[in-house]
Protein backbone atom coordinates (compact mmCIF):
# COMPACT_ATOMS: atom_id res chain seq x y z
CA UNK A 1 0.00 0.00 0.00
CA UNK A 2 1.03 3.69 -0.92
CA UNK A 3 2.32 5.96 1.43
CA UNK A 4 2.32 6.70 5.13
CA UNK A 5 -1.00 6.57 7.77
CA UNK A 6 -1.05 10.03 7.81
CA UNK A 7 -1.79 10.53 4.24
CA UNK A 8 -5.19 11.88 2.66
CA UNK A 9 -7.01 8.59 1.03
CA UNK A 10 -10.12 8.90 -0.96
CA UNK A 11 -13.07 6.38 -0.99
CA UNK A 12 -15.20 6.61 -4.34
CA UNK A 13 -17.98 5.21 -4.06
CA UNK A 14 -18.20 5.26 -0.35
CA UNK A 15 -22.16 4.76 0.42
CA UNK A 16 -21.75 1.33 0.05
CA UNK A 17 -21.36 -1.53 2.37
CA UNK A 18 -18.06 -2.67 1.71
CA UNK A 19 -16.86 0.99 0.93
CA UNK A 20 -17.87 2.43 3.99
CA UNK A 21 -16.56 -0.27 6.32
CA UNK A 22 -13.04 0.66 4.39
CA UNK A 23 -13.49 4.03 5.31
CA UNK A 24 -13.78 2.99 8.76
CA UNK A 25 -10.74 1.17 8.47
CA UNK A 26 -8.90 3.75 6.87
CA UNK A 27 -9.54 5.78 9.78
CA UNK A 28 -8.36 3.41 12.01
CA UNK A 29 -5.18 3.34 10.62
CA UNK A 30 -4.83 6.44 10.92
CA UNK A 31 -5.31 8.04 7.55
CA UNK A 32 -7.43 11.22 7.10
CA UNK A 33 -10.50 9.97 5.03
CA UNK A 34 -12.69 11.78 2.27
CA UNK A 35 -14.68 10.21 -0.31
CA UNK A 36 -18.33 9.86 -2.41
CA UNK A 37 -21.06 9.16 -3.46
CA UNK A 38 -24.12 9.63 -5.45
CA UNK A 39 -25.64 10.46 -1.69
CA UNK A 40 -25.85 9.48 1.56
CA UNK A 41 -27.04 6.82 2.97
CA UNK A 42 -27.22 4.73 6.22
CA UNK A 43 -23.36 3.50 6.08
CA UNK A 44 -21.77 7.07 5.75
CA UNK A 45 -24.35 8.35 8.61
CA UNK A 46 -22.77 6.11 10.34
CA UNK A 47 -18.90 7.00 10.07
CA UNK A 48 -16.92 8.99 12.07
CA UNK A 49 -17.68 12.56 12.10
CA UNK A 50 -13.65 12.90 11.01
CA UNK A 51 -14.43 11.31 7.70
CA UNK A 52 -15.80 13.65 4.90
CA UNK A 53 -18.25 12.74 2.54
CA UNK A 54 -18.99 14.42 -1.05
CA UNK A 55 -22.49 14.05 -2.42
CA UNK A 56 -22.29 13.61 -5.88
CA UNK A 57 -19.57 13.32 -8.40
CA UNK A 58 -17.44 15.78 -9.60
CA UNK A 59 -13.91 16.48 -10.38
CA UNK A 60 -13.46 19.12 -7.90
CA UNK A 61 -14.18 16.59 -5.28
CA UNK A 62 -10.70 15.05 -5.02
CA UNK A 63 -8.85 17.24 -2.37
CA UNK A 64 -5.13 18.68 -3.91
CA UNK A 65 -3.33 16.65 -1.26
CA UNK A 66 -5.14 13.22 -1.58
CA UNK A 67 -2.08 10.80 -1.92
CA UNK A 68 -3.92 7.40 -3.33
CA UNK A 69 -7.70 6.34 -4.34
CA UNK A 70 -9.74 3.26 -3.54
CA UNK A 71 -12.54 2.81 -5.40
CA UNK A 72 -15.84 0.31 -5.47
CA UNK A 73 -16.29 -2.36 -8.72
CA UNK A 74 -19.07 -0.30 -9.25
CA UNK A 75 -17.88 2.75 -10.26
CA UNK A 76 -18.02 2.93 -14.12
CA UNK A 77 -14.80 4.48 -16.38
CA UNK A 78 -16.51 8.02 -16.61
CA UNK A 79 -16.60 8.78 -13.13
CA UNK A 80 -15.19 12.31 -13.00
CA UNK A 81 -12.94 12.15 -9.83
CA UNK A 82 -11.57 8.78 -11.51
CA UNK A 83 -10.70 10.80 -14.65
CA UNK A 84 -9.17 13.15 -12.10
CA UNK A 85 -6.87 10.78 -10.21
CA UNK A 86 -5.72 9.20 -13.25
CA UNK A 87 -5.01 12.85 -14.69
CA UNK A 88 -3.07 13.70 -11.92
CA UNK A 89 -1.40 10.00 -11.78
CA UNK A 90 -2.71 8.90 -8.54
CA UNK A 91 -2.27 5.63 -7.36
CA UNK A 92 -5.30 3.52 -7.39
CA UNK A 93 -6.23 1.10 -5.68
CA UNK A 94 -9.65 -1.97 -5.71
CA UNK A 95 -11.58 -2.93 -2.72
CA UNK A 96 -10.16 -5.76 -2.52
CA UNK A 97 -6.54 -4.70 -2.30
CA UNK A 98 -7.11 -3.04 0.65
CA UNK A 99 -8.72 -4.86 2.04
CA UNK A 100 -6.20 -7.77 1.59
CA UNK A 101 -3.02 -5.20 2.38
CA UNK A 102 -4.81 -4.57 5.65
CA UNK A 103 -6.02 -7.49 6.94
CA UNK A 104 -3.31 -8.68 6.23
CA UNK A 105 -1.87 -8.82 9.84
CA UNK A 106 -4.81 -10.93 10.98
CA UNK A 107 -6.10 -14.50 11.69
CA UNK A 108 -8.46 -14.32 9.09
CA UNK A 109 -11.96 -15.95 8.73
CA UNK A 110 -13.36 -15.55 5.38
CA UNK A 111 -16.80 -16.47 4.18
CA UNK A 112 -17.49 -17.24 0.55
CA UNK A 113 -20.48 -18.44 -1.44
CA UNK A 114 -23.19 -17.39 -3.63
CA UNK A 115 -25.72 -17.42 -0.66
CA UNK A 116 -25.60 -16.35 3.17
CA UNK A 117 -21.99 -15.05 3.65
CA UNK A 118 -23.33 -12.11 5.22
CA UNK A 119 -25.15 -13.89 7.93
CA UNK A 120 -22.94 -16.43 8.28
CA UNK A 121 -20.24 -13.54 8.85
CA UNK A 122 -22.62 -11.94 11.69
CA UNK A 123 -22.83 -15.24 13.27
CA UNK A 124 -19.66 -15.87 13.65
CA UNK A 125 -18.74 -12.20 14.73
CA UNK A 126 -21.37 -12.89 18.07
CA UNK A 127 -20.08 -16.19 18.17
CA UNK A 128 -16.43 -15.04 18.42
CA UNK A 129 -17.22 -11.39 20.53
CA UNK A 130 -19.68 -13.12 23.17
CA UNK A 131 -17.50 -15.34 24.09
CA UNK A 132 -14.46 -13.76 24.91
CA UNK A 133 -12.71 -13.36 22.12
CA UNK A 134 -12.39 -9.05 20.83
CA UNK A 135 -12.69 -9.95 17.09
CA UNK A 136 -12.95 -7.71 14.50
CA UNK A 137 -15.34 -7.88 11.08
CA UNK A 138 -15.67 -6.65 7.80
CA UNK A 139 -18.87 -7.00 6.56
CA UNK A 140 -21.64 -6.12 4.05
CA UNK A 141 -24.51 -5.17 6.21
CA UNK A 142 -24.81 -3.65 9.48
CA UNK A 143 -24.80 -5.50 12.83
CA UNK A 144 -27.78 -6.38 14.59
CA UNK A 145 -25.61 -6.57 17.76
CA UNK A 146 -22.94 -4.27 17.08
CA UNK A 147 -23.89 -1.22 14.74
CA UNK A 148 -21.48 -0.62 11.80
CA UNK A 149 -20.34 -3.15 9.27
CA UNK A 150 -16.74 -2.72 10.37
CA UNK A 151 -15.42 -3.39 14.19
CA UNK A 152 -11.48 -2.59 15.04
CA UNK A 153 -10.37 -5.97 15.73
CA UNK A 154 -8.80 -6.37 19.59
CA UNK A 155 -6.92 -9.35 19.26
CA UNK A 156 -5.48 -11.20 16.79
CA UNK A 157 -8.82 -12.46 14.67
CA UNK A 158 -10.90 -10.74 11.80
CA UNK A 159 -14.12 -12.10 9.88
CA UNK A 160 -14.32 -11.05 6.72
CA UNK A 161 -17.10 -11.33 3.78
CA UNK A 162 -15.33 -12.56 0.84
CA UNK A 163 -17.26 -11.51 -2.03
CA UNK A 164 -16.91 -12.86 -5.80
CA UNK A 165 -18.00 -10.24 -7.39
CA UNK A 166 -14.87 -8.65 -9.48
CA UNK A 167 -12.95 -11.81 -8.53
CA UNK A 168 -12.66 -9.74 -5.10
CA UNK A 169 -12.50 -12.71 -2.95
CA UNK A 170 -8.78 -13.99 -4.89
CA UNK A 171 -6.75 -11.42 -2.78
CA UNK A 172 -7.60 -12.69 0.53
CA UNK A 173 -5.27 -15.25 2.79
CA UNK A 174 -7.61 -17.00 4.63
CA UNK A 175 -6.92 -18.80 7.76
CA UNK A 176 -10.17 -20.17 7.99
CA UNK A 177 -12.25 -20.28 4.73
CA UNK A 178 -15.70 -21.03 4.43
CA UNK A 179 -17.68 -21.16 0.89
CA UNK A 180 -21.59 -21.54 1.76
CA UNK A 181 -23.03 -23.02 -1.79
CA UNK A 182 -22.19 -22.34 -5.17
CA UNK A 183 -24.95 -21.09 -7.84
CA UNK A 184 -24.03 -19.03 -10.76
CA UNK A 185 -24.32 -15.51 -10.66
CA UNK A 186 -22.76 -12.24 -11.73
CA UNK A 187 -23.12 -12.98 -15.37
CA UNK A 188 -21.48 -9.37 -16.21
CA UNK A 189 -18.73 -10.58 -14.63
CA UNK A 190 -18.55 -14.78 -15.47
CA UNK A 191 -18.84 -15.92 -18.40
CA UNK A 192 -20.22 -19.01 -17.87
CA UNK A 193 -20.36 -22.05 -14.59
CA UNK A 194 -17.51 -23.29 -15.06
CA UNK A 195 -15.66 -19.75 -14.76
CA UNK A 196 -17.83 -18.85 -11.78
CA UNK A 197 -16.63 -22.14 -9.86
CA UNK A 198 -12.72 -21.61 -11.02
CA UNK A 199 -12.94 -18.54 -8.49
CA UNK A 200 -13.50 -20.13 -5.41
CA UNK A 201 -11.45 -22.91 -6.54
CA UNK A 202 -8.54 -20.35 -6.58
CA UNK A 203 -10.07 -19.18 -2.99
CA UNK A 204 -9.70 -22.16 -1.27
CA UNK A 205 -6.29 -22.64 -2.94
CA UNK A 206 -5.35 -19.28 -0.78
CA UNK A 207 -6.48 -20.75 2.42
CA UNK A 208 -3.56 -21.25 5.30
CA UNK A 209 -1.89 -24.78 4.76
CA UNK A 210 -1.87 -24.92 8.22
CA UNK A 211 -5.93 -23.76 8.17
CA UNK A 212 -9.19 -25.09 7.59
CA UNK A 213 -11.79 -25.02 4.86
CA UNK A 214 -15.53 -25.25 5.74
CA UNK A 215 -17.63 -26.81 3.00
CA UNK A 216 -21.53 -26.89 2.86
CA UNK A 217 -22.49 -30.33 2.79
CA UNK A 218 -25.28 -29.72 1.27
CA UNK A 219 -24.18 -28.39 -2.11
CA UNK A 220 -22.76 -30.59 -4.37
CA UNK A 221 -20.90 -27.73 -6.10
CA UNK A 222 -19.27 -26.65 -2.81
CA UNK A 223 -18.26 -30.15 -1.52
CA UNK A 224 -16.96 -30.20 -4.69
CA UNK A 225 -14.12 -27.90 -3.87
CA UNK A 226 -12.58 -30.35 -1.31
CA UNK A 227 -9.62 -31.43 -3.72
CA UNK A 228 -8.35 -27.54 -4.60
CA UNK A 229 -7.53 -26.91 -0.92
CA UNK A 230 -4.33 -27.58 0.97
CA UNK A 231 -5.68 -27.61 4.18
CA UNK A 232 -7.96 -29.61 6.38
CA UNK A 233 -11.59 -29.82 5.11
CA UNK A 234 -14.40 -30.36 7.19
CA UNK A 235 -17.97 -30.61 5.91
CA UNK A 236 -21.21 -28.85 7.74
CA UNK A 237 -24.96 -29.27 7.26
CA UNK A 238 -27.86 -32.02 7.52
CA UNK A 239 -26.05 -34.34 5.06
CA UNK A 240 -25.74 -37.57 7.15
CA UNK A 241 -21.79 -37.70 6.40
CA UNK A 242 -21.28 -34.00 7.45
CA UNK A 243 -18.36 -33.43 9.55
CA UNK A 244 -20.88 -31.04 11.95
CA UNK A 245 -24.15 -32.31 11.04
CA UNK A 246 -27.32 -30.37 11.99
CA UNK A 247 -30.08 -32.81 13.66
CA UNK A 248 -33.92 -32.70 13.66
CA UNK A 249 -34.38 -28.89 13.94
CA UNK A 250 -37.72 -27.14 14.72
CA UNK A 251 -38.81 -23.46 14.86
CA UNK A 252 -39.51 -22.06 18.12
CA UNK A 253 -40.84 -18.05 18.84
CA UNK A 254 -39.24 -16.49 15.89
CA UNK A 255 -36.68 -18.46 15.15
CA UNK A 256 -34.92 -22.02 15.32
CA UNK A 257 -33.23 -24.70 17.02
CA UNK A 258 -31.44 -28.16 16.48
CA UNK A 259 -28.28 -29.62 17.97
CA UNK A 260 -24.95 -30.07 16.19
CA UNK A 261 -23.04 -33.28 16.29
CA UNK A 262 -19.50 -32.72 15.00
CA UNK A 263 -16.05 -34.35 15.70
CA UNK A 264 -14.93 -36.78 18.26
CA UNK A 265 -18.45 -36.85 19.94
CA UNK A 266 -19.28 -33.02 20.25
CA UNK A 267 -23.01 -32.22 20.91
CA UNK A 268 -23.72 -28.42 20.83
CA UNK A 269 -27.62 -27.01 20.91
CA UNK A 270 -27.95 -24.44 18.96
CA UNK A 271 -31.03 -21.70 19.09
CA UNK A 272 -30.88 -18.89 17.04
CA UNK A 273 -33.23 -16.14 16.65
CA UNK A 274 -33.98 -15.59 12.72
CA UNK A 275 -36.20 -18.25 10.90
CA UNK A 276 -35.09 -20.50 8.35
CA UNK A 277 -33.67 -23.96 8.10
CA UNK A 278 -30.52 -21.57 5.45
CA UNK A 279 -29.87 -19.75 9.02
CA UNK A 280 -28.96 -23.51 11.30
CA UNK A 281 -26.57 -24.07 8.27
CA UNK A 282 -24.96 -20.79 8.83
CA UNK A 283 -24.67 -21.07 12.40
CA UNK A 284 -23.45 -24.75 11.99
CA UNK A 285 -20.79 -22.72 10.36
CA UNK A 286 -19.88 -20.21 12.73
CA UNK A 287 -19.75 -22.67 15.49
CA UNK A 288 -17.51 -24.87 13.58
CA UNK A 289 -15.39 -21.72 12.91
CA UNK A 290 -15.53 -20.07 16.39
CA UNK A 291 -14.22 -23.83 17.51
CA UNK A 292 -11.18 -24.01 15.14
CA UNK A 293 -9.91 -20.12 16.68
CA UNK A 294 -10.01 -22.04 20.14
CA UNK A 295 -13.38 -20.79 21.53
CA UNK A 296 -15.04 -23.31 24.08
CA UNK A 297 -17.63 -24.76 22.22
CA UNK A 298 -20.42 -24.84 24.67
CA UNK A 299 -19.52 -20.63 25.39
CA UNK A 300 -19.70 -20.38 21.63
CA UNK A 301 -23.08 -22.31 21.41
CA UNK A 302 -24.32 -20.15 24.34
CA UNK A 303 -23.15 -17.09 22.60
CA UNK A 304 -25.04 -17.58 19.28
CA UNK A 305 -28.55 -17.39 20.94
CA UNK A 306 -27.36 -13.42 21.58
CA UNK A 307 -27.05 -13.08 17.50
CA UNK A 308 -29.98 -10.49 16.50
CA UNK A 309 -29.25 -10.35 12.63
CA UNK A 310 -27.66 -8.48 10.02
CA UNK A 311 -29.21 -5.48 8.38
CA UNK A 312 -31.17 -5.97 5.59
CA UNK A 313 -31.17 -9.61 6.37
CA UNK A 314 -34.49 -10.67 7.34
CA UNK A 315 -34.41 -7.45 9.11
CA UNK A 316 -37.51 -7.22 11.53
CA UNK A 317 -38.29 -3.26 10.53
CA UNK A 318 -41.83 -3.20 12.76
CA UNK A 319 -44.20 -5.32 14.37
CA UNK A 320 -47.37 -3.88 15.32
CA UNK A 321 -51.04 -3.91 14.49
CA UNK A 322 -51.02 -7.13 13.61
CA UNK A 323 -47.82 -6.59 10.76
CA UNK A 324 -44.75 -7.44 10.72
CA UNK A 325 -42.58 -5.58 8.03
CA UNK A 326 -39.23 -7.50 6.38
CA UNK A 327 -36.89 -6.51 4.60
CA UNK A 328 -34.41 -8.35 2.81
CA UNK A 329 -31.51 -8.97 0.32
CA UNK A 330 -32.88 -11.94 -1.42
CA UNK A 331 -32.30 -11.31 -5.02
CA UNK A 332 -31.41 -14.72 -6.44
CA UNK A 333 -33.70 -17.04 -6.76
CA UNK A 334 -32.75 -20.08 -4.68
CA UNK A 335 -32.38 -16.78 -1.99
CA UNK A 336 -35.77 -16.11 -2.92
CA UNK A 337 -37.01 -19.43 -2.39
CA UNK A 338 -35.35 -20.26 0.83
CA UNK A 339 -36.32 -16.72 2.11
CA UNK A 340 -40.08 -17.08 1.74
CA UNK A 341 -39.89 -20.60 2.94
CA UNK A 342 -38.12 -19.56 6.08
CA UNK A 343 -40.39 -16.52 6.69
CA UNK A 344 -43.87 -19.18 6.49
CA UNK A 345 -42.41 -20.94 9.07
CA UNK A 346 -43.69 -17.76 11.79
CA UNK A 347 -46.82 -19.34 11.07
CA UNK A 348 -48.57 -15.92 9.89
CA UNK A 349 -50.22 -14.83 6.42
CA UNK A 350 -47.12 -14.35 4.17
CA UNK A 351 -47.55 -11.66 1.47
CA UNK A 352 -44.04 -10.78 -0.49
CA UNK A 353 -43.29 -8.05 -2.95
CA UNK A 354 -39.94 -9.46 -4.88
CA UNK A 355 -37.78 -6.55 -7.06
CA UNK A 356 -35.37 -8.38 -9.59
CA UNK A 357 -31.83 -7.41 -9.73
CA UNK A 358 -30.44 -6.92 -12.75
CA UNK A 359 -31.73 -7.99 -16.31
CA UNK A 360 -29.11 -10.19 -17.39
CA UNK A 361 -29.08 -11.91 -14.14
CA UNK A 362 -32.75 -12.60 -14.35
CA UNK A 363 -32.99 -13.51 -17.50
CA UNK A 364 -30.34 -16.22 -17.44
CA UNK A 365 -32.20 -17.65 -14.27
CA UNK A 366 -35.06 -16.72 -15.03
CA UNK A 367 -36.62 -21.04 -14.92
CA UNK A 368 -34.94 -21.05 -11.11
CA UNK A 369 -37.96 -18.52 -10.62
CA UNK A 370 -40.65 -21.43 -10.75
CA UNK A 371 -42.52 -22.03 -7.65
CA UNK A 372 -40.19 -19.84 -5.75
CA UNK A 373 -42.40 -17.92 -4.13
CA UNK A 374 -44.77 -21.33 -3.00
CA UNK A 375 -44.59 -21.00 0.47
CA UNK A 376 -46.39 -17.51 0.05
CA UNK A 377 -49.72 -17.06 0.46
CA UNK A 378 -49.57 -13.80 -2.00
CA UNK A 379 -46.26 -12.91 -4.00
CA UNK A 380 -45.93 -9.71 -5.85
CA UNK A 381 -43.46 -8.87 -8.51
CA UNK A 382 -42.11 -4.93 -9.63
CA UNK A 383 -40.09 -3.88 -12.12
CA UNK A 384 -36.34 -5.00 -12.42
CA UNK A 385 -33.45 -3.18 -10.80
CA UNK A 386 -31.15 -2.22 -13.39
CA UNK A 387 -27.51 -2.62 -11.94
CA UNK A 388 -24.52 -1.66 -14.49
CA UNK A 389 -26.37 -2.42 -17.46
CA UNK A 390 -28.64 -0.98 -20.72
CA UNK A 391 -32.12 -1.18 -20.10
CA UNK A 392 -34.15 -3.96 -22.46
CA UNK A 393 -37.48 -3.34 -23.22
CA UNK A 394 -38.34 -6.47 -24.66
CA UNK A 395 -37.78 -8.35 -20.96
CA UNK A 396 -39.56 -7.36 -17.68
CA UNK A 397 -40.97 -8.23 -14.66
CA UNK A 398 -44.19 -9.55 -16.05
CA UNK A 399 -41.96 -12.59 -17.82
CA UNK A 400 -40.84 -13.40 -14.37
CA UNK A 401 -44.20 -12.99 -12.89
CA UNK A 402 -45.31 -15.62 -15.21
CA UNK A 403 -42.23 -18.13 -15.01
CA UNK A 404 -42.54 -17.93 -10.83
CA UNK A 405 -46.25 -19.29 -11.33
CA UNK A 406 -49.38 -17.95 -9.44
CA UNK A 407 -47.34 -14.59 -8.57
CA UNK A 408 -49.09 -11.20 -10.16
CA UNK A 409 -46.96 -8.78 -11.34
CA UNK A 410 -47.96 -5.35 -10.01
CA UNK A 411 -44.99 -2.86 -12.21
CA UNK A 412 -43.65 -0.01 -9.41
CA UNK A 413 -42.92 0.07 -6.44
CA UNK A 414 -45.80 2.63 -5.61
CA UNK A 415 -47.91 0.11 -6.80
CA UNK A 416 -46.63 -2.51 -4.69
CA UNK A 417 -47.19 0.29 -1.47
CA UNK A 418 -50.79 0.87 -2.58
CA UNK A 419 -51.88 -2.93 -3.04
CA UNK A 420 -50.64 -3.73 0.66
CA UNK A 421 -51.83 -1.17 2.33
CA UNK A 422 -55.19 -1.11 0.90
CA UNK A 423 -55.62 -4.76 1.43
CA UNK A 424 -53.93 -4.60 4.77
CA UNK A 425 -55.08 -7.48 7.37
CA UNK A 426 -54.41 -8.95 10.59
CA UNK A 427 -51.31 -11.28 11.57
CA UNK A 428 -49.45 -10.40 8.27
CA UNK A 429 -46.17 -10.36 7.16
CA UNK A 430 -44.99 -8.59 4.71
CA UNK A 431 -41.65 -9.11 3.32
CA UNK A 432 -40.25 -7.32 0.80
CA UNK A 433 -37.31 -9.05 -1.53
CA UNK A 434 -34.52 -7.23 -3.56
CA UNK A 435 -30.75 -5.69 -3.58
CA UNK A 436 -31.67 -2.29 -4.95
CA UNK A 437 -34.92 0.18 -4.34
CA UNK A 438 -36.85 -2.47 -2.51
CA UNK A 439 -35.76 -1.72 0.46
CA UNK A 440 -37.11 1.85 0.19
CA UNK A 441 -40.62 0.53 -0.48
CA UNK A 442 -39.68 -1.58 3.18
CA UNK A 443 -39.27 1.95 5.29
CA UNK A 444 -41.82 3.37 3.48
CA UNK A 445 -44.32 0.24 4.58
CA UNK A 446 -42.92 0.15 8.34
CA UNK A 447 -43.79 3.80 8.69
CA UNK A 448 -47.34 3.40 7.54
CA UNK A 449 -47.87 0.82 9.54
CA UNK A 450 -46.30 2.63 12.55
CA UNK A 451 -48.74 6.02 11.93
CA UNK A 452 -51.86 3.65 10.60
CA UNK A 453 -51.64 0.61 13.01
Amino acid sequence: MPGMATEHVFVLGMGGTIMSAIASLLHDQGYRVSGSDLAASRYTRALDPAITLYEGHRAENLPADIAWVTLSDAVPKDNPELIEARRRGLPIRSRAEVIAEFTAPYKTICVAGTHGKTSTCGLISVGLIESGLDAGYLIGADSMNYGPNYRRAGGDWMVIEADEFARALVHLRPTVGIVTALEMDHPDVYRDWEDYQSVFRTFVGRIDPDGLLLLGADCPAARSLAPYARCRVQTYGYAADADWRLGCRCAINNGMTATVYGPGGLEVELVIGVPGDHMLQNAAAALAACIETGQDPAAVGRALRAYQGMGRRFERLIDQGGILVVDDYAHHPAEVRTTVAGAARLGRRLRVVCQPHQICRTKLLLDDYAGAFAAADEAYLVDIQRSREDDDPSFTAAQVAAAAGDVEYLGDLDAAFERLTSTAGEDEVWLCLGAGTSSKLAQRLAAWVQAER
